[in-house]
């Protein structure tokens, strides 16, 4: 009888933490670059990976900022963090950027909810810095 509670409060234990597996390189095309591939990978719940030919970042998924970039412009500075969590079945991944010339800093946020569709296609819907919401459906090619 213990053993039977024992797998059963690890099976309820699981699924109440069990996230999307959102593993897979995915086919993306705008206009302004042309067709694209990246490839997402994760550890877990714990962790997830965003590679292209460009870049690669890798964040813990548990909603804390963590710095990517900071680079210099003349007199301004730009740094950049970006957070990621798991939802139910989506993925949350938010991009801030602070903009600081002398003693004026400015800083927005770029929110963005990432799901898998019926195909396991990726569908993202971001909010841009003046509101507006766009939608993407990047193909799973792998």
């Amino acid at each position: 009888m213990k053993s039977i509670i024992a797998i059963l409060a690890f099976v309820v234990t699981s699924s109440v933490f069990a996230c999307t597996n959102f593993t897979g390189t995915y086919e993306s095309y705008s206009a302004e670059n042309g067709r694209s591939e990246y490839t997402i990978s994760q550890i877990g719940c714990e962790k997830i990976s965003i590679i292209d030919n460009e870049s690669s970042m890798t964040l813990p998924t548990n909603g804390q900022d963590v710095l990517i970039d900071t680079k210099g412009y003349g007199d301004m500075v730009v740094t950049s963090y970006a957070n990621a969590r798991f939802g139910k079945t989506e993925f949350f991944l938010t991009i801030k950027v602070v903009a600081t010339m002398g003693s004026e800093t400015q800083a927005f946020e770029i929110p963005s909810k990432i799901e898998l569709d019926a195909n396991g296609d990726l569908m993202t819907e971001t909010t841009q810095i003046d509101g507006t919401v766009s939608r993407s459906l990047d193909r799973r090619i792998r």
